[in-house]
């Protein structure tokens, strides 16, 4: 369970989605980037690589299209609901 200590720090998640949804561009920058290796290491268990990285870009670009709807203390939760939903997408797919 290394990956999981990877970049994950849900407390920070949430000041900097609400820094974000405030316009902080940075703030995005780097919620983008530290949700990433979370998200890359609960994928890569279901799918091979390259599917891994699609459902990762899919969910965080479903995360940029709701960034405005998302609440403080609910992101873990959503994204990996989201991932989640991607992951099942991605391997019926390739049925």
């Amino acid at each position: 369970m290394k990956d999981e200590q990877l970049s994950f720090c849900p407390d920070s998640w949430d000041e900097l989605l609400l820094r974000a949804q405030a316009g902080d561009q940075e703030a995005l920058n780097t919620l983008m980037l530290e949700t990433r290796p979370w998200l890359y290491s609960i994928a890569s268990r279901k799918l091979p690589p390259e599917l891994a990285e699609e459902a990762v870009q899919n969910t965080q670009l479903i995360f940029l299209v709701n960034l405005h709807k998302l609440k403080p203390g609910n992101l873990k939760g959503w994204l990996y609901r989201v991932l989640h939903h991607e992951i099942l997408r991605l391997l019926k797919r390739e049925q």
